[in-house]
């Protein structure tokens, strides 16, 4: 019998996905374990793995690339060798639970047997075609697509040169180069459209979670300017691959919030939850947004260990590979914007936790010691908290400790 396929529940959270692109064409052979689709969930771009084989058919009305649909929605079918489409074809949305059971076309979340498809995160490609000789939008990434709103280039007209065939950064400031030399006798005065960009799942996310988290928190921001020459030159002894001063402070911080669990805290209702485990998000810039992996239990992590697992969640990041549950769980954030030359900002807590650190910029300064002023490699760290959980005082004495551990003598002692 035809081989259900819908749009999969890749978390826990998901109520809808975004079709990014088929994989396979219509009338192409499947076999069990290919990649069937990608999904872009709101936390991440995933691709779908078929656990059948047959014959795909995409039926004429179903989703198509780009669009954005709900858990259970039917997207096509997997047939055997010279077995019939079924007949009606499928709707648009998921099965109402009242529906009549003799339309078993539409499955419901969470898929029925006949439906067997799993996931394991992967990068996008480029859109596959389907039966409709209709064309389609090429793929293109979301960081591509806000870059041709500002350049006002129509990338719907581009062909990319990514992977697959995606649209990349790059080919949209090569069309608007072309545009520009094409332009350059037109009246310079002439002013570009403004395009309306729809939100994609993973900035929708964002911004809920930025609204909540200035609407829920009594955020407050502490600044402290730490000496940063031992950890300069603790990284120069390291023997290659060294650390990277991210992963550095998500030791350091872990140190300190043993000492100081009231930042390692989040508020449930009328509760503060002080969390047993320690386990450190650590943000991280992608072309979908800002996402944030979670290194587990740093407190009991090696340094090398730390820094090899923040190097893979970070590439897993970049590439649209992340699992759900590398994303969740999370106490405390650390972010890291000095690598853009950033010296002191004001991060925003991630809900529910109770605490997020900024770190700038590691720069030589100006320094009094002994009397002397001398040149000294220093960073401003910065400390947002929520003072419905946390004072000011047991704050500024968690900064205290993380001074003291980065700022000891010889470096190693701190990673012990």
């Amino acid at each position: 019998m035809p081989v259900e396929i819908v749009m999969p529940r890749l978390g826990w959270t998901m109520e809808e996905g975004t079709l990014v692109e088929w994989l396979k064409k219509e009338g192409e052979t499947v076999a069990a374990g290919d990649i069937l689709f990608t999904v872009e969930s709101d936390k991440a771009v995933s691709e779908v793995e078929s656990f059948d084989g047959g014959i795909l058919h995409l039926p004429p009305g179903v989703p198509g690339p780009g669009a954005t649909v709900a858990v259970g929605t039917m997207l096509g079918y997997l047939l055997a060798p010279g077995e019939a489409a079924p007949a009606v074809p499928p709707a648009a949305t998921p099965m109402d639970e009242t529906s009549s059971a003799s339309q078993p076309v539409i499955a419901a979340s969470p898929p029925s047997p006949v439906s067997r498809f799993a996931h394991d995160s992967g990068t996008s490609r480029d859109s596959g075609t389907s039966k409709d000789s209709a064309r389609v939008k090429p793929a293109i990434s979301p960081r591509a697509r806000r870059l041709a709103g500002e350049m006002g280039v129509d990338w719907t007209q581009l062909s990319g040169s990514g992977r697959s065939g995606r649209i990349t950064e790059d080919d949209v400031r090569a069309a608007a180069s072309a545009d520009s030399a094409d332009d350059s006798a037109a009246d310079s005065s002439a002013e570009t459209a403004d395009e309306r960009i729809p939100l994609s799942p993973v900035r929708r996310v964002i911004a809920d979670r930025m609204l909540q988290s200035a609407r829920d928190n009594a955020a407050v921001t502490l600044t402290a300017e730490i000496d940063a020459t031992e950890l300069v030159e603790f990284r120069g002894r390291y023997s290659k691959p060294a650390p990277g001063f991210t992963d550095l402070f998500v030791k350091l911080t872990a140190r300190a919030l043993a000492i100081h669990p009231e930042l390692n805290a989040s508020m449930d209702a009328d509760c503060a939850v002080l969390h047993g485990s320690i386990h450190i998000g650590v943000a991280v810039d992608t072309d979908a947004g800002l996402l944030v992996p979670v290194i587990r239990n740093a407190d009991r992590k090696s340094i090398e260990e730390i820094r090899d697992e923040a190097a893979a969640l970070a590439d897993s990041a970049c590439k649209g590979q992340l699992r759900p549950d590398d994303l969740a769980g999370g106490t405390f954030t650390i972010t890291n914007l000095g690598m853009h030359g950033v010296d002191a900002f004001t991060p925003i807590i991630n809900p529910p936790q109770s605490a997020v650190l900024g770190i700038g910029r590691i720069a030589m300064r100006p320094v009094v010691r002994d009397g002397q002023v001398v040149a000294r490699s220093t960073v401003v760290l910065s400390l947002t908290f929520d003072h419905r959980l946390v004072d000011g005082g047991p704050a500024a004495r968690f900064l205290s400790a993380l001074r003291e551990s980065a700022e000891s003598k010889g470096m190693p002692l701190s990673f012990d």
